[in-house]
């Protein structure tokens, strides 16, 4: 009895004691929750940006996530600190980073950590945060809206010419990886190198009262040098339970694309979209490669001149780096519902196979061709192990898309299934988003811009309009006044005594504006033997002439063949993808219903909608065809007006070299002595116009004078004034 009783009170004593202990450790962990000043306990130097202070503040960083567990990071207001990217959280709980100033991320090579792909070849430089196997963080901001500054355009470079040097090995501003409880909000993510939010394997997540800004202009919309800042998505996610809500983004590539979970199960679930209004790429599924995703909703969004609207993709991973498994892709139970689209660029609505490229083609299919449907010979190709089931969308407006309502393609043996489309309109009207301001639906548009690259490409443009329009002016004939009055070669004056200046250069004193005074200062006091070089007309040169203008003929009749067949495949594609009455492609789908008040049906659905009050048309056709016929005119028109442009070059040069001829003729006459035309002179001359002469022209050194018409000179002969009619170009 005794010892059964001492082990009771043993077991007893034990357990109150390790229930104190447990009660200890939980109000010692409540009291131990410390608050830490990035410049009073780490002594990070704001509003520096040498190479020194960079690495001192990312040192001081560093230093502050090992120690961010149970603690509270404040970063202070009106306050920018510069840093390098590759600051590491790892294993860090119950942590609180309250950035109520600003954090930019400076680009220098030197001082970059890199970190091997996954497949042991390629090396990315690491994200300006990591965060690795966490739990109860959350980021916010105090005051207004901390940022955090990506500083994009050290990274993008000359528009284009950037994306080349670098691609993809840029950095990311934010990845969390194979962490749960993370809360972030009234932040400002700006200028992402790459992806400005990456989050693979999580659980528990919330994101909401953010901004997400990556642009290049102030363009509204998307432009070729906007979209030159490729791959900066705004919220790449995968994994579950998920909530997004009351964020406003504008970036040049996917706005929220749900993703693989590589490092999990293979399934994304679970995630819930609502109000967001998005410029970019669209709200998006994917690329997914051999993983599931299921139970994703998008709800009452809106998005504003997005490039695509609504955008579901599979990418071939059947040759994927990520998985050799052979696994099939599936995305199923999907909602969109609420989602309004303002002028959408391209596509409205699109899914099937993701239009990328993996390689240096842009126009290489992979599975879809960039180039896809505009350049010939492009091809986009459905994935055949993935499988779309159970795609809803309903009540989606569509306004004023710039092309017809979207792309639905499936592979034939593996078709997209329980697809449905439920007030799915597409309109043409004002726009919907007139009334609205636009800074107050992206409160993170209303930043400035500073892109060096974009300075770079205004520079260089307008170096090459100064370059283009030096030569036109050079190629612009000198009129001759301005030649005879400014740029005499051998420097004399402008103005001319009677006494020192000769008939010639009286005459053009006397008409400066004479058209046939062109080039022929240097004939003054030139001798007779001269006169078949200055007026010859070679049989030879007027063959030159006539099978110039044959080319001329054969050059303008194969571009306008050229130009007809590229008018012709762009007006058939451009009709068929800008018509907004139907589906560019519906294929590859079984049992897809459309109800309400859809409009267009695509083709491959079932018809379920409500009967309309008359045919809801625009006035498309009538449009298009109008279009079409003043095209046609304007081909007509133009081909017919460079004929005879063509024809009257052609005769205004050989009616000026008549009257050159002429003039020279008359010229010789008068300047020469009389014994230098009487010696030998048995052929033609200005003084024997009775001559024989050749009707079809002359060759060899013979000048070209046949029955001049004669005007008397001041010594009462005869001198010739006018050639003979010809129909061939003379050299002058």
């Amino acid at each position: 009895k005794r010892q059964t009783r001492w082990r009771r009170l043993t077991r007893a004593t034990t357990t109150s004691l390790c229930i104190s202990l447990l009660l200890s450790l939980v109000h010692q962990s409540q009291a131990e929750t410390t608050f830490l000043d990035i410049v009073s306990d780490f002594g990070a130097i704001p509003n520096e940006r040498s190479r020194e202070v960079i690495r001192h503040n990312t040192d001081a960083f560093q230093k502050a996530l090992r120690q961010l567990s149970s603690s509270v990071l404040r970063i202070p207001s009106n306050q920018t600190f510069h840093l390098y990217h590759g600051l590491v959280a790892k294993r860090v709980h119950d942590a609180v980073i309250q950035v109520d100033g600003k954090l930019a991320f400076e680009r220098d090579f030197s001082e970059t950590p890199w970190i091997d792909n996954l497949d042991g070849q390629k090396r990315h430089p690491r994200p300006f945060f990591f965060f690795l196997e966490c739990d109860n963080i959350t980021l916010t901001s105090n005051e207004h809206r901390g940022v955090l500054d990506g500083q994009g355009p050290q990274w993008w470079g000359f528009p284009l010419v950037g994306y080349l040097q670098l691609q993809e090995f840029r950095p990311t501003i934010m990845h969390f990886n194979t962490s749960s409880n993370i809360l972030i909000e009234k932040l400002i993510f700006q200028d992402a190198p790459l992806y400005n939010l990456y989050m693979s394997d999580v659980n528990g997540v919330e994101i909401r009262d953010m901004s997400i800004v990556a642009r290049r202009t102030h363009r509204d919309g998307h432009g070729l040098f906007d979209l030159s800042a490729f791959n900066t998505d705004g919220i790449d996610i995968a994994g579950h339970n998920v909530w997004v809500h009351d964020v406003d983004i504008w970036n040049q590539d996917d706005c929220i694309a749900v993703k693989d979970n590589y490092n999990g199960n293979r399934i994304s679930s679970n995630m819930t979209f609502e109000r967001i209004h998005a410029s970019g790429l669209g709200f998006t599924i994917g690329s997914i490669g051999g993983s599931t995703v299921r139970n994703i909703t998008f709800k009452d969004s809106y998005l504003y001149k997005s490039y695509k609207g609504i955008y579901l993709k599979f990418r071939d991973f059947q040759h994927d780096k990520w998985d050799n498994s052979n696994r099939t892709g599936l995305i199923e139970d999907i909602l969109f519902q609420n989602v309004t689209m303002e002028s959408p660029e391209q596509w409205g609505v699109w899914i099937g196979p993701a239009q990328q490229a993996i390689d240096n083609n842009p126009c290489h299919a992979d599975p879809c061709s960039l180039c896809w449907p505009l350049v010939p010979f492009s091809k986009c190709n459905a994935v055949r192990s993935s499988k779309f089931r159970n795609i809803t969308l309903r009540n989606v407006v569509i306004n004023n898309p710039k092309a017809s309502p979207g792309v639905l393609m499936g592979d034939e043996n593996n078709r997209i299934e329980g697809m449905v489309f439920e007030d799915v309109v597409v309109m043409q009207g004002p726009p919907i988003s007139t009334k609205m301001d636009r800074v107050r639906l992206f409160p993170g548009l209303g930043r400035s811009i500073d892109d060096p690259g974009m300075r770079q490409l205004v520079f260089v443009l307008t170096l090459l309009g100064f370059i283009s329009l030096a030569l036109l002016l050079c190629c612009i004939k000198t009129p001759a006044w301005v030649e005879y009055r400014f740029l005499q070669p051998n420097g004399s004056s402008t103005e001319y005594d009677d006494d020192d200046s000769t008939p010639f250069q009286r005459d053009r004193v006397a008409d400066p504006d004479a058209s046939h005074f062109d080039d022929l200062s240097t004939l003054t006091g030139m001798e007779a033997d001269d006169e078949a070089a200055v007026c010859g007309c070679c049989l030879s040169q007027k063959n030159d002439t006539v099978q110039l203008k044959q080319r001329y003929r054969v050059l303008i009749v194969i571009f306008v063949a050229i130009f007809a067949i590229l008018c012709g495949w762009l007006l058939r594609t451009s009709y068929k993808m800008r018509n907004v009455k139907q589906y560019f492609e519906c294929r590859g789908v079984e049992g897809g219903i459309a109800r309400g008040s859809t409009w267009p049906v695509p083709s491959c659905f079932h018809d379920e909608t409500k009967p309309m009050i008359g045919e809801l048309t625009f006035g498309m056709s009538l449009a298009e065809k109008f279009f079409l016929l003043f095209g046609i005119v304007c081909i007509v028109v133009v081909v017919r007006k460079g004929s005879a442009l063509y024809e009257e070059v052609f005769s205004t040069t050989h009616t000026r070299n008549r009257e050159d001829q002429s003039f020279i003729s008359s010229f010789l006459y008068r300047q020469l002595p009389d014994e230098e035309y009487e010696h030998g002179n048995n052929q033609n001359s200005p003084r024997n116009p009775s001559s024989d002469d050749d009707s079809d022209g002359n060759s060899g050194d013979e000048p070209c004078h046949e029955d001049p018409q004669a005007i008397e000179d001041p010594a009462g002969t005869t001198a010739p004034t006018e050639l003979p009619s010809t129909n061939e170009s003379v050299p002058t």
